[in-house]
């Protein structure tokens, strides 16, 4: 599923993650990763249902999460796009909750 979700690990004292080995698909996400200038990017999603179904809706969230945070957008662009995406190809019923963070460590702020 790390594969599938583009997981990439992140070296730095702001980020402590503990990952344990899932039995089964779920639609939980914890991505994180910088933008060309050094800010931090940190999402955390949850997608209704559980197993596959619910794991399908978190792959284009974590693809779209990644893409754009490696180019360096902000997480209101971020988070306008996961929306549209969700929006366009899952029902009514299928949503994702999600909280994207920005941490920028020149300014000392967080963006949430």
């Amino acid at each position: 599923m790390g594969r599938i979700l583009g997981f990439r690990q992140i070296n730095d004292s702001l980020v402590t993650y503990r990952v344990l080995p899932a039995v089964h698909f779920s639609g939980d996400l914890v991505a994180c990763a910088y933008t060309p200038k050094g800010e931090l990017h940190v999402t955390l999603a949850d997608a209704t249902g559980h197993g596959l179904v619910a794991a399908l809706n978190v792959i284009p969230i974590a693809e779209i999460f990644y893409d754009m945070t490696a180019r360096g957008y902000p997480i209101e662009k971020i988070a306008i796009e996961m929306n549209h995406k969700i929006r366009k190809l899952m029902p009514r019923e299928r949503f994702v909750a999600a909280v994207l963070l920005s941490v920028d460590k020149e300014k000392n702020t967080i963006h949430i």
